[in-house]
């Protein structure tokens, strides 16, 4: 399992397809920088499906009520996250590099140097938008992750997009299924418009829609004015 995400994760990196740590060499991240980079960061933002379940304390075994069940039971929690990601921006990619590198045991000065040249190569021309889905129970994941599996280009159509704030959209031009990789399904979009880059400075937010079906549905805004990294608009 986790030589298949190591190598689905770092088959992504090379496809040619102001911030707390920006200072700081992605290798010498700690967990909790890269989880916060990769989960809550101006290129990355999760939306919550579902609820998490009061925490039950003080059971009393006697007070099972068969409708109810046990009021003492931890019940099984029922949310889950679309984890929203900019792939094409170097933090995350640094961010997932990170991931890789730390779960790695072997010889990480040859892995980090292999990560760098993918995360420098980029994804070129494009604007790569990842979605995954993850949350504490299976029963719960699972369906979710499914539709995103089921996915395809032509059954999308227009219902995936990224607008900005003058209303200008870009179109989905394709659309990868997920792999073992860790990061979901891949939505690219072209990295212009009318000939012109779609995001600068001045463009105020960028937002991702999918409107999918059941709990595959987004609907997420960055500020495009905290994208920038090392000094470079990064999308």
């Amino acid at each position: 399992m986790k030589n298949a995400f190591l190598l689905g994760l770092v088959s992504v990196l090379f496809c040619s397809v102001a911030f707390s740590q920006e200072n700081k060499p992605w290798p010498e991240w700690t967990k909790r920088e890269s989880d916060r980079m990769l989960n809550n960061s101006p290129w990355a933002q999760s939306q919550m499906r579902g609820e998490a379940p009061p925490e039950t304390r003080g059971r009393n075994p006697g007070s099972l009520n068969p409708q109810l069940g046990d009021p003492g039971m931890a019940r099984v929690p029922q949310e889950i996250f679309l984890r929203v990601r900019f792939v094409s921006a170097k933090p995350i990619r640094e961010g997932f590099a990170n991931r890789v590198l730390s779960s790695q045991t072997g010889d990480q000065a040859d892995m980090a140097s292999r990560l760098q040249t993918a995360i420098d190569e980029g994804f070129g021309d494009f604007i790569v938008v990842a979605v995954n889905i993850d949350g504490q129970n299976p029963q719960t994941v699972a369906p979710t992750f499914q539709m995103l599996r089921r996915l395809n280009l032509a059954e999308i159509g227009d219902t995936a997009y990224l607008e900005r704030r003058d209303g200008k959209r870009l179109s989905l031009i394709d659309y990868k299924t997920p792999v073992a990789d860790d990061m979901g399904g891949k939505f690219v979009f072209p990295r212009t418009l009318d000939g012109e880059p779609f995001l600068t400075p001045e463009s105020g937010w960028v937002r991702f829609v999918l409107n999918s079906t059941g709990n595959l549905k987004v609907n997420l805004r960055f500020d495009v004015k905290k994208m920038f990294y090392n000094g470079k608009l990064e999308y």
